[in-house]
């Protein structure tokens, strides 16, 4: 097989700047951690959550260090499913939340979240290995926790769902329905990201749970890398720090790397190389140290 070429990425210009991630680090962890969250009844954790998710790019990107990126990205999974968790409240019940120097006990809120923020958690929690946050994702997919852009990634849920086993479903004809149904979008964020992330996605699926030969393994999630750096270069979306790591394509990457020994085959910036064979560390609440200046 020839040698695939490395995947450009869309926002080069933050890479090997320590100092980014220093000044977001700083922003967010102050030495008192209820001063970055603000704990008024009102907060939601997933604001939190989310800033784990920037820090764990910073990390990796700006400073070179993938082991501290997948640490964040276990906050990011821990605030993010705890912050669901307290949606599912009643309004007597409470929950414990711990932080860096506390131990926080909050109840109920209202949250309505979009599904976007179901996809993220759970690729990450498939990434980290973490079954029991896995398993909760999927229990509360249909909860009224989530509203839907549209129907064609309600299907594509059904089909992620299916591959893990998750659901009962016929995988081959619901691909088939998806198709049917991103047809009838018209609008150019629908297509743009069915073509660019969703089924590329499956196409790494269908590889890994199919069986298929480690150089088809390696054509087809490097296409899909390639996709991915083109959903996030479009036009409309420059300037948007998103994107920075893709969580599907790492997620099946370390496990297609655990099952079969499939290496990627070629240098990605979205699918770091200790996401795919790195020990994932345990999340220990100690505060985090500022990363030497490159």
């Amino acid at each position: 097989m020839s040698q695939l070429e490395k995947i450009p990425f869309h926002l080069e210009i933050t890479k090997n700047r320590s100092g980014l991630y220093n000044q977001e680090l700083t922003f967010t962890h102050p030495e008192s951690f209820d001063l970055s969250l603000n704990l008024s009844r009102d907060r939601k954790l997933m604001y939190s959550s989310y800033s784990e998710l920037f820090l764990a790019s910073r990390a990796f990107h700006s400073s070179g260090d993938a082991f501290r990126a997948l640490m964040h990205l276990n906050y990011f999974n821990y605030f993010g499913v705890q912050g669901l968790r307290r949606g599912l409240l009643r309004a007597s019940e409470t929950i414990e939340v711990k932080l860096y120097k506390d131990k926080l006990t909050l109840g109920a809120i209202e949250v309505s979240e979009p599904s976007a923020d179901w996809h993220h958690y759970f690729w990450n929690s498939i990434l980290l290995g973490v079954s029991e946050d896995t398993e909760f994702l999927v229990k509360i997919i249909d909860s009224e926790l989530f509203y839907w852009n549209g129907e064609d990634t309600r299907v594509y849920y059904d089909i992620i769902l299916g591959f893990f086993k998750y659901k009962d479903v016929d995988v081959l004809k619901t691909i088939q329905s998806l198709v049917d149904v991103t047809e009838l979008d018209d609008t150019v964020e629908g297509l743009d990201f069915s073509t660019n992330i969703m089924f590329p996605t499956i196409d790494v699926m269908l590889k890994i749970f199919g069986g298929a030969s480690k150089e088809e393994y390696q054509q087809t999630i490097h296409r899909a890398a390639m996709r991915h750096f083109d959903f996030w270069s479009l036009k409309r979306l420059q300037g948007l720090n998103y994107g920075n790591i893709s969580l599907p394509l790492s997620a099946l990457a370390r496990l297609a790397y655990r099952q079969f020994g499939y290496d990627l085959g070629f240098e990605c910036d979205y699918i770091p190389e200790y996401f795919i064979k790195g020990d994932i560390p345990e999340i220990s609440f100690e505060p985090f140290a500022q990363l030497p200046e490159k």
